[in-house]
């Protein structure tokens, strides 16, 4: 019998014991840069052969440094018998921090993560097909009725988003039995879960390779936008796994339909030539959304404003932030004036990240970005 219990906080398994005291927006971070699930993986990346016969357009890290993130992998199509000036884009959405509150809302942010990876890599939101990757632990034991009704609720989300977004599921795994009985040294029972997990891969189709623009800011005197979705959370997010905080357990609510709306509106952007970058808003929120996009040219950026912890740090669906040329404002800001729009800064001819009350050597950004997993 399933039966989802309803939400939990994640002390068992999830939260950190003793959460630091936040300093300042940038101060937290640099902190969150340099955590394992922020930081450069290059280490792992390299480890591997990330070619497909050479065909790679869209390489795991891009700029002039090679150091900032791409948002998703991208294949061209003509070397594997596609059209010529084609592509594939392969990206990934992972939101398992969530699924203590509910493997629903865990669901439908992969969903959307793994969507909006595609799209700002340039694929069309109308040719995107998806997987599912189930890691979860064991919903059959006696005392798994709960986790047996996680499991309910994930697929609801998946077939929920799957209509919604018009994507459909075209293969998956499952690895369904992770979980440990038995007893310790001192013979006592014990019994360990893994955390439920899902894992969202998908493949965009990318119609012309002058959709496929870079993650990193290009030049300076740049106009610097936000699109995202409202409202923000700091419930489950990074900020909140390092940082205290009076964390309300309420899980947000979306709605999806226009956050569908905005993934077509940046793709339309993207088509239109109206930017110049573009860079999805995942972890750690905005602000290491922007200490990525410094790091592959070297190009800084300076905010009008400073940020709030939720401006910063709020994570949620649907979230872009773009670069655009002055002479593009006008059309740009007519083409995007539907989705939540905000300009908050320029792009600078200097290395470092600058707000009204602080300024971050990009030197401080690398080494927080290049800090070691293990």
């Amino acid at each position: 019998v399933a039966e989802w219990e309803g939400p939990a906080t994640p002390e068992f398994w999830y939260r950190k014991s003793n959460r630091m005291k936040s300093k300042s927006i940038a101060e937290d971070a640099l902190s969150l840069l340099a955590s394992p699930n922020i930081c450069s993986k290059e280490d792992w990346v390299r480890a591997y052969d990330h070619e497909v016969q050479g065909a790679s357009i869209g390489k795991p890290f891009q700029g002039k440094t090679m150091e900032a993130p791409s948002n998703a992998g991208v294949i061209d199509l003509e070397m594997h018998g596609g059209k010529k000036n084609t592509a594939l884009a392969i990206g990934h959405g992972f939101s398992a921090k969530l699924s203590c509150y509910d493997t629903y809302w865990m669901s439908q942010m992969a969903i959307d993560e793994c969507v909006r990876n595609l799209v700002a890599s340039g694929s069309n939101p109308e040719k995107i097909s998806l997987l599912d990757n189930f890691c979860w632990p064991n919903p059959f034991l006696n005392t798994s009725k709960h986790r047996l009704g996680q499991l309910v609720r994930a697929n609801q989300a998946l077939n929920d988003m799957a209509d919604l977004y018009d994507v459909p599921f075209i293969s998956g795994k499952d690895s369904m039995k992770n979980s440990f009985q038995g007893y310790s040294k001192s013979k006592k029972k014990i019994s360990i879960d893994v955390e439920p997990s899902l894992l969202i891969s998908g493949m965009g189709y990318v119609e012309a390779h002058s959709h496929l623009l870079p993650s990193s800011f290009v030049s300076a005197d740049h106009n610097i936008y936000c699109i995202r979705l409202n409202p923000l959370s700091l419930l489950g997010s990074e900020h909140s796994y390092y940082f205290e905080s009076n964390d309300e357990l309420k899980i947000p609510q979306y709605d999806f339909i226009n956050a569908k709306a905005i993934h077509k509106t940046v793709y339309e952007l993207i088509t239109a030539n109206l930017i110049e970058s573009v860079h999805d808003i995942s972890d750690g929120g905005l602000i290491c959304a922007l200490f990525e996009k410094i790091l592959g040219n070297q190009i800084g950026c300076e905010l009008v404003s400073d940020l709030s912890l939720l401006e910063a740090f709020g994570e949620g669906p649907a979230a872009y932030v773009v670069s655009v040329k002055d002479d593009k404002v006008d059309a740009f800001e007519e083409a995007a004036s539907k989705v939540p729009l905000t300009k908050i800064g320029k792009t600078i001819n200097a290395f470092e990240f600058k707000t009204p009350s602080e300024t971050i050597a990009g030197d401080r950004i690398i080494s927080a970005w290049r800090t070691p997993i293990c």
